[in-house]
């Protein structure tokens, strides 16, 4: 596990120069683009009079588990989740059980000390306490694997925990005795007990309390064709021992038994029912076997084809124990649609018997697909069944829809299901309790865009109690950054980033944006701390977004969104402080109607915006450039826009891909007769027309002949050097392998640099190397580029410095400046005044990649104490990867990354910033910076819970202000805005907000400010 460095500034002054300690300005890493994303596994329990439900989400950065009580009440404030462990790294994949002393026992999979997971269990009371110890308790600390958990408790306030174990190099079952203390049962070892581990895979599972202090489980055994899955039992005993000795073979039928559940029926035995292929198509057979042991003479066919005729199959049954004895089993069924399961249900009684309809009772057989049953059993021997449902309109579709059926197997709500939720976007996951002569349906539901938790309660008169919908119990967003769709603008006192992200995922991706200023503070105090959207939302996917800055700060934003059937280019303009003023959908830069328009591109010159874009003619099917200049929001090229990739007379039309766009040049990609890919640069007058030294159809970016060497130009970046375009290019001449070359071409249309260009980093003698990911930044001295160079599989940051006539400072090879045994990639360059530039870049010089950075003086000296190695700005948990640095106050810096920190299963990828002191680089006196004479110490005590004290010392009488923020960087108190007194001071935080009412625990931060200081610490609060 990582941990973050704490670093204090540190300037050196000597006779050889300035030498500098980088100080990380912020006490943790900013958020910039967080999320929620709530992780729902269907985890409940009922309750006393309601249901509890757990689940994991990342609103702290790492994927953590909360609970949350609800009740019957329609009227009932439900408060802030509780969490129940926020270790580092990740806690998911919960499960809960009710125990038998009240409280209640969850259990889940814990990365915090191991990267294949560990298995931990905590313990709740009823008003949300945690019982047992922080963290929890361990029942499996193995190196290896420990997933898919299942829970029942025991007969004395604990519980039985029992997963999939990798540790013998295939899966078995193992299971822990947690006693109601936290303690763990004597006879059962540290790491759990083996419940099944031959040689052969044991996973799928379904187990039982017995009542008597033990459990009855069922699992399959996975063997060879043709004999497939087979299921097997046991009886464990609360000592760890098995009651039936070895493992009982419940059914070994030729073919796949999968879908094991087990029920109790009475007092005295379990009901295990199974989908089976042993008729190929799979049915629905049950044996029910004695807490002896015996079992029925023979199995039960509840349901299926066994003379094989008719290929229906059965399967995903679910049942539960009715209050008469019986157990009710509902699964899906294939007999009415081939492609979509319908859902049918049997109850069936201790001697075998079915006990309605022998081709079973249907519970939904409308359109679509009835899916996914979950059942509970209500007080007069009949039961309520919910599910999810596509009906309208099938995947992705789905809705929540409910049946309840009496003891007798009548039919009590509406026709194929009474609709408990059928919102816009997806409902998944519903599940339902059974409490008090109520049911409680809950589910995941994304009619926000992003997932919340809802519930709903049919009570005994069949009436649905919440609001229409359902209720919601937590909501939070979903999604990611797109980390391939990710800018940032320079201004000149905050940085804005701008990223396409899938928090609307069901409607399309959206662009947002967000401004980060030097304090670290997220555009305003109303900010949207996950950043504002360009638009309002809309129902078609928004993607490459470009931006440029005007030289009074407003920021314009281009991008493609497919609103109708074809993808168009929209721009919107956003002023100083982050409003918008191109309306709520952005402006549309042409009225006609290509195949597509693709990879916008805008700049701002002479108090006009001019865009470009590629643009897929519906006559031609070719691609050809485009462009449009608007002032005040008002098209001046006309509603088609302008053609810039103009095609000679007498040559065929080939297609055109816009690169690139710096004031008014246009830089594209063109496909050549020989199938190679060359550049061409066209420079426009303001009126349209093309400027003088430039042909219509464009110029080569160099004088090298792309066509005869059959090579390609690909992937240019450029920028304006007053009136000037200084471009670099992946160039392929050599063997096919790409190098970098720039050119500077002037005004006039003339190569100011050499004619063929300038390559950068001349190793190509090297076969192995090749060169990608440049970026540079330029001064009013000097031109600095930073790429990754890459050696047989291992990427290095290689520099090289230009002087504005192509003149290389450095070698020809370039400077080999970050040179590790690991991978180092994904560079970023900015200037500071005219005499050093910072390079940030992705580092996996660990298991997980993290954010570094260096500072240079302009002969490519590392002039920082870390020297070549590097600064480490982030090394939070999971990947850290493609920065972006930019520039403020010509001293300070701030660098924006994607961030893995809340990676779970899949990969999340948030946006993260820091700001970096650079003391001095800005000046030319090098004057060291003032030092810092206020001190804070920590607060005491810490953890605490709730009342804190926070002490700073002052060496004279000064203005002073204490806040407490929370990890979003939210304002959560102002403790103090007073005059203090010379010496130590004393404020203490009672663990409320500006309100008065308490905060939850967590995670916070007290700053502490005066005229010329600012310290922040970090604070814990443990309830």
């Amino acid at each position: 596990m990582k941990t973050k460095l704490s670093l204090v500034i540190l300037l050196f002054i000597s006779l050889t120069g300035l030498f500098a300690q980088v100080d990380t300005a912020w006490e943790v890493d900013t958020p910039i683009r967080q999320g929620v994303n709530i992780e729902w596994f269907r985890s409940a329990t009922a309750t006393d009079d309601g249901a509890l439900y757990v689940w994991s989400d990342t609103r702290d950065g790492g994927r953590d588990l909360r609970c949350q009580f609800v009740s019957s009440d329609p009227n009932a404030t439900i408060g802030t989740p509780i969490t129940v462990d926020n270790k580092p790294n990740r806690q998911e994949d919960p499960v809960v059980v009710k125990a038998t002393d009240g409280n209640y026992i969850i259990a889940w999979v814990d990365f915090s000390a191991d990267p294949n997971g560990d298995v931990y269990a905590q313990k709740i009371d009823t008003n949300g306490n945690l019982l047992w110890q922080d963290g929890g308790v361990p029942l499996c600390s193995n190196n290896e694997n420990q997933i898919s958990l299942n829970l029942v408790p025991d007969d004395n306030g604990g519980a039985f925990c029992l997963w999939v174990d990798s540790r013998n190099f295939n899966k078995d079952l193992y299971a822990q005795h947690v006693l109601s203390d936290g303690s763990i049962h004597a006879n059962w070892d540290a790491d759990g007990n083996p419940i099944a581990n031959t040689a052969n895979n044991e996973t799928s599972n379904s187990m039982w309390e017995d009542g008597l202090g033990g459990f009855v489980i069922a699992y399959n055994v996975s063997n060879p064709a043709p004999a497939g899955k087979d299921i097997y039992m046991k009886r464990i005993l609360g000592d760890g021992t098995s009651d039936w000795g070895d493992a009982v073979a419940l059914c070994t039928e030729n073919g796949d038994q999968t879908g094991i559940k087990v029920r109790p029926m009475g007092n005295d035995s379990m009901l295990i029912f199974w989908s089976d292929k042993r008729n190929i198509d799979p049915d629905i057979y049950a044996q029910r076997v004695m807490f002896d042991g015996t079992l029925w003479a023979n199995e039960l066919l509840i349901y299926g084809d066994a003379t094989n005729e008719t290929f229906a199959q059965q399967f995903n049954p679910r049942g539960t124990a009715t209050s008469d004895g019986a157990v009710i089993v509902v699964w899906e069924d294939l007999r009415n649609q081939p492609d979509y399961p319908d859902l049918y249900a049997q109850k069936i009684d201790a001697n075998g018997n079915l006990l309605w309809d022998a081709n079973a009772v249907a519970v939904s057989i409308e359109e679509y697909a009835q899916q996914d049953p979950r059942i509970t059993a209500d007080n007069n021997g009949g039961a309520i069944i919910v599910w999810d449902d596509t009906r309208d309109g099938n995947a992705p579709n789905f809705d929540t829809y409910a049946q309840r059926l009496d003891a007798n197997g009548n039919v009590l709500l509406d026709a194929n299901g009474l609709i408990i939720c059928d919102e816009p976007g997806e409902q998944l996951g519903s599940i339902i309790k059974f409490s008090n002569d109520n049911a409680y349906i809950n589910w995941l539901d994304a009619r926000n865009g992003s997932h919340g938790i809802y519930y709903q309660v049919l009570d005994n008169t069949n009436q649905l109690v919440m609001e229409d919908g359902g209720k919601e119990v937590f909501w939070g967003l979903s999604g990611d950054a797109l980390k391939d769709q990710f800018i940032i603008v320079e201004r000149e006192n905050d940085i804005v980033a701008i990223w396409a992200d899938t928090r609307y995922a069901s409607f399309g991706y959206q662009i947002f944006y967000q401004i980060i200023n030097s304090d670290g503070i997220l555009a305003t105090e109303t900010a949207d701390l996950n950043g504002f959207s360009l638009t309002e939302l809309t129902y078609g996917s928004q993607s490459q977004p470009s931006a440029t800055v005007t030289p009074d700060g407003q920021v314009c934003v281009v991008w493609e969104e497919q609103r109708t059937a074809y993808p168009k280019v929209y721009a919107q303009l956003i002023d100083v402080d982050g409003s918008r003023l191109w309306g709520d959908t952005g402006i549309e830069l042409t009225v006609r109607t290509p195949l597509s328009q693709s990879n916008p591109k805008v700049d701002f010159h002479n108090g006009a915006f001019y865009f470009a874009w590629s643009d897929l003619d519906p006559t031609s099917q070719i691609n050809q450039v485009y462009a449009q200049k608007v002032v005040d929001g008002n098209m001046q090229w006309g509603d088609d826009g302008l053609l810039v990739s103009v095609t000679p007379d007498g040559e065929d039309e080939r297609e055109s891909q816009l690169e690139e766009m710096k004031g008014l040049y246009f830089v594209w990609t063109k496909s050549l007769p020989t199938w190679n890919v060359g550049l061409n640069v066209k420079r426009l007058n303001e009126d349209g027309t093309t400027a003088t030294g430039f042909a219509d159809e464009g110029i080569t970016i160099s004088d090298f002949d792309v066509s005869a060497s059959y090579t390609n130009q690909t992937a240019p970046t450029a920028q304006l050097v007053n009136d000037d375009l200084l471009v670099f290019w992946q160039d392929f001449r050599h063997n096919w392998v790409s190098f970098y070359y720039g050119m500077m071409i002037g005004a006039d249309g003339t190569y100011t640099w050499n004619n063929d260009g300038v390559i950068l980093g001349d190793n190509t003698s090297d076969t192995s190397r090749s060169q990608e990911q440049l970026d540079f930044a330029v001064s009013d001295d000097a031109i600095v580029a930073a790429w990754t160079e890459n050696t047989v599989g291992v990427g290095d940051i290689y520099m090289q410095q230009l002087d504005f006539t192509g003149d290389l400072a450095w070698a020809t090879t370039g400077l080999a400046s970050i040179v590790k045994d690991s991978t180092q990639t994904s560079a970023s360059v900015t200037m500071f005044g005219n005499e050093y530039f910072g390079v940030v870049w992705e580092d996996n010089v660990t298991f997980e990649s993290d954010i570094f950075f260096n500072l240079y003086d302009l002969n490519g000296n590392s002039i920082i104490t870390e020297g070549a190695d590097g600064f480490m700005v982030s090394d939070a948990i999971k990947r850290q990867y493609t920065p972006k640095v930019g520039n403020i106050h010509n001293n300070e810096a701030i660098t924006i990354w994607s961030d893995g920190r809340s990676s779970g299963k899949t990969e999340i990828v948030g946006l993260y910033a820091q700001k970096l002191n650079l003391p001095s680089v800005g000046n030319d006196d090098h004057t060291a910076p003032t030092v810092n004479t206020l001190k804070v110490a920590q607060n005491y005590p810490n953890p605490f819970n709730p009342t804190t004290n926070i002490s700073f010392n002052i060496p004279k009488d000064s203005d002073v202000e204490v806040s407490v923020y929370n990890v979003l960087g939210q304002k959560v108190k102002t403790l103090a805005k007073d005059r203090f007194s010379a010496g130590t001071n004393t404020i203490t935080w009672n663990g409320d907000d500006d309100n008065e009412n308490g905060v939850a625990s967590g995670i916070y931060f007290y700053r502490v400010e005066t005229k010329d200081s600012t310290v922040t610490k970090k604070m814990v609060m443990m309830k």
